[in-house]
């Protein structure tokens, strides 16, 4: 079953490649030339002096940091005049990092969980639109845009995984999703919190067709009577 998985993420990541062999898939999710960011961010990235293309530049564009580093170097940031999206890059000072690459990974995991969403009809779920955008003149970085999903804050989150929220229906689709594609980091709350509109929201779509999934991490975050759903859903299948 594994292996037919893989198959079938396989074909909807070069699915994402389009009818002209020329353009490469990276393209294919560039942030499209007429979408109202474009001449937002090129004018604020024009006007910056800071040469190296960092955290400092960020900051000097009117970016604010809202994460640490996580341990592969990823930024999460908000910007004012565009609090629809929220903002990835990485402090790439040498070049090292192949950040269009990890970037489009984290779009077909997005993409590959808005389809199985859509042809499952789990209305419980969401999943941001993502895109990339290549800064101009700094050395040929890019961002991760996503759409802002208006998560809970951390404890409002824990507080609504433990309450009437999460149901038997959520907890059996949630399983379904996870299982499926192979979701192996979307067993903490921290990547699939609740939002202000009361739905599950997966915004961390980098991990996919990873088996197997350590299905108990979420025991701790479940009351007493889904977690005992929850296990039987992970033990019995």
């Amino acid at each position: 079953m594994n292996f037919i998985i893989r198959l079938m993420l396989a074909v909807v990541f070069f699915s994402f490649q389009g009818v002209n062999s020329d353009d490469s898939v990276v393209e294919k999710w560039l942030l499209p030339v007429d979408h109202p960011l474009q001449k937002k961010l090129k004018s604020i990235f024009r006007k910056t002096t800071h040469r190296k293309f960092n955290s400092t530049l960020m900051l000097e564009a009117g970016f604010s940091i809202i994460s640490r580093p996580n341990t592969k170097g990823v930024l999460v940031a908000t910007h004012p005049g565009m609090k629809d999206y929220v903002f990835k890059f990485y402090n790439n000072r040498k070049g090292t990092i192949p950040e269009e690459d990890v970037f489009l990974q984290r779009i077909v995991g997005a993409e590959s969980i808005r389809q199985k969403i859509n042809e499952s009809e789990f209305v419980q779920f969401a999943v941001p639109k993502k895109w990339i955008f290549r800064v101009p003149k700094k050395g040929g970085h890019s961002i991760l845009i996503a759409e802002n999903m208006n998560i809970l804050p951390h404890k409002k989150n824990m507080k609504a995984w433990k309450s009437s929220a999460v149901d038997v229906s959520l907890i059996t689709n949630l399983y379904k999703i996870i299982k499926d594609l192979g979701l192996n980091d979307s067993v903490y709350i921290d990547n699939i919190p609740f939002n202000k509109e009361g739905k599950v929201c997966f915004i961390d779509t980098e991990h996919y067709g990873n088996w197997p999934v350590p299905f108990s991490r979420l025991n701790g975050v479940l009351g007493e009577r889904i977690r005992q759903k929850w296990v039987s859903l992970y033990t019995e299948n």
